[in-house]
């Protein structure tokens, strides 16, 4: 289980760019020697957090034996498209890295797991998320920690003011609206659906079926608003909705309404690393 490692620091919208500019700088150690952080201009509880970060979202590599960090395929390309984190496109699939279940490489960051998979509320109050949170973890996690992890997924998606025009304490995934606090609750938003978040859904759909010998697939669209629209806050119509504005824009993913059965039908898979590159090409009009 992976709790508590942001040590209260949410995700900053500057932090990516930051990384990146500090591998590439000071070297593929700078987040294992642990007094970098003096080269970075940050204390330490943050030099900790900004590794847990990008290694988290898939930026950064870990390399366990060498004791060394590297861009990821994912890093690379957001070094070379969108290091500010500007596109919905790139936003879409940071949280998608946040939130998945990733038991290769442990980045799975629990709360924010559970908060987008396994919790189904709309409306939700801090007090609730603890109890909830705790019944999860199977009280294996202390409540002090549980409250710091709630506290840090809220500011991760709702943190988009400023308190003085020198702050730089927002968040990078406040901007994908999943995540809005009224006077009583926090309340969950389905993402926007259009060009750019469907063609993040149309690469997490190309993931879905691991098995990497097949040139294509079919599944329910139940299945797929339960494990992928979830991560999105969308339900079957919204689901429907990205598909059939994939549909539209010639990908190669439709519904099939026979028999009153709703399938999903990708008829071209494609190696997740090319399919990627192409999709950043698209978004930001690069020519391969």
């Amino acid at each position: 289980m992976s709790y508590g490692r942001h040590q209260s620091f949410f995700l900053k919208r500057h932090w990516v760019n930051k990384g990146i500019n500090a591998l590439n700088k000071d070297g593929e150690n700078v987040f294992v020697d642990k007094d970098k952080y003096k080269d970075l201009g940050i204390g330490k509880n943050m030099h900790q957090a900004l590794r847990y970060w990008l290694e988290t979202i898939n930026i950064i590599d870990y390399k366990r034996k060498e004791r060394k960090h590297e861009l990821s395929d994912f890093g690379h390309l957001v070094q070379k498209f969108d290091p500010a984190g500007q596109s919905l496109f790139t936003l879409a699939l940071v949280h998608y890295h946040l939130v998945k279940y990733d038991s290769d490489k442990n980045r799975r960051a629990d709360t924010f797991y559970w908060f987008f998979n396994e919790n189904k509320n709309t409306y939700i109050t801090k007090s609730t998320f603890i109890e909830e949170l705790e019944d999860y973890s199977q009280g294996r996690i202390s409540r002090n920690t549980l409250s710091r992890d709630i506290d840090c997924l809220f500011q991760t998606y709702t943190k988009k003011t400023r308190s003085h025009p020198e702050d730089k304490n927002i968040s990078l995934l406040a901007n994908l609206n999943l995540l809005i606090k009224d006077e009583h609750f926090y309340v969950k938003k389905p993402l926007t659906v259009n060009d750019e978040t469907s063609k993040a859904f149309y690469y997490i759909l190309n993931e879905y079926d691991k098995d990497e010998h097949k040139e294509s697939f079919k599944t329910t669209l139940d299945s797929v608003t339960e494990e992928i629209g979830t991560l999105f806050n969308w339900n079957r119509t919204k689901t429907i909705e990205s598909i059939e504005l994939l549909n539209k824009l010639k990908y190669p993913v439709h519904i099939d309404r026979t028999n009153n059965l709703d399938t999903i039908h990708l008829n071209e898979k494609r190696d997740p690393e090319e399919l990627l590159q192409d999709l950043f090409n698209e978004v930001f009009g690069y020519e391969n």
